[in-house]
């Protein structure tokens, strides 16, 4: 079962890297039952977190391969990178089937700040606004049940996403500060709603 694999996988986690078989057949699992029967929000954020880490292990193989620092750091950037995208890929599914589901969004802005944060790639954050905006418009619509503190969450993860983008920017770019503090003002408006 999915189950069984993911607990074996990430049991190897605790000591190392997960053990790639199982989050392989983990992902088999997945793969063979959102192709027959849909999943629900939960299976389709385990499809994510398991995508993430199974490419991210494949990666981390090859750094082990390499001697050169500066090459295995830019291994490391290079895994991050192509895991966060193939998560996000799956996240991107999941969100047109559960468009309303805020849990979904929220683990969506999470990754997707994550990314930012880890590959240090700051020019993503539009991503990251669009990403809240969706959100903001499709949460509440739908059959899901989204409890306030998971909305509320969400805005506190894009307030400080936000605040980290101000401080990164404002002694170098005023212009860019202006538009961040315009989006502050935006999120407590949407917010105070």
């Amino acid at each position: 079962s999915i189950q069984q694999h993911r607990q074996k996988a990430y049991e190897a986690a605790a000591a190392t890297t997960p053990d790639l078989d199982a989050l392989q057949q983990s992902m088999d699992g997945f793969a063979s039952l959102s192709k027959n029967c849909p999943m629900t929000p939960l299976l389709w954020m385990q499809y994510a977190q398991d995508t993430k880490a199974l490419m991210e292990g494949l990666w981390m193989m090859e750094k082990s391969a390499t001697d050169d620092n500066a090459q295995q750091q830019q291994l490391v950037i290079q895994a991050k990178k192509e895991a966060y995208e193939s998560s996000a890929g799956i996240l991107e599914l999941a969100l047109i089937e559960f468009p309303g589901c805020a849990l979904l969004h929220l683990y969506n802005l999470e990754n997707l700040i994550a990314y930012i944060c880890e590959c240090g790639d700051i020019g993503s954050s539009n991503k990251v606004s669009n990403a809240f905006l969706k959100a903001w418009q499709s949460v509440g619509k739908g059959t899901h049940v989204n409890e306030g503190f998971i909305v509320s969450d969400m805005f506190r993860l894009f307030a400080s996403f936000l605040l980290l983008r101000l401080s990164l920017v404002a002694k170098q770019q005023p212009s860019q500060s202006a538009l961040i503090m315009d989006e502050i003002c935006s999120l407590f408006d949407q917010w105070s709603r």
